[in-house]
């Protein structure tokens, strides 16, 4: 996979990534577990061999390309429902606008 200059190659070397905690164990008194990490395990170790799995495997190019996306724009990237929730917690519009006057109101 191609990344940006700057990108690490794994999330675990990412200085502000909760890999390590979530899926190596490494102590950090900053992160809370939250309930779906929690939910991949009844112990420790089996919750962070089901978080590492989530990273197995490559990106495709269009979900790459929708995430590069969303990163440059500032855009938040999930369904309608998500869009919609952020959009009332942060009492602004999120997304793409569509250009061009708006439709007349009849």
């Amino acid at each position: 996979m191609d990344r940006l200059p700057g990108m690490v190659d794994h999330p675990a070397k990412y200085r502000w990534s909760s890999y390590a905690a979530n899926g190596l164990g490494v102590s950090n008194a900053v992160l809370t577990a939250h309930s779906e990490f929690v939910a991949l395990g009844r112990l420790p170790d089996d919750r962070q061999a089901a978080y590492r799995g989530l990273f197995e495997g490559e990106t495709d190019s269009e979900e790459l390309t929708l995430l590069r996306c969303a990163l440059q724009t500032g855009t938040p990237l999930g369904n309608e429902k998500f869009k919609a929730e952020i959009e009332a917690i942060l009492s602004l519009k999120v997304g793409f606008v569509r250009r061009g006057r708006p439709k007349k109101l009849e």
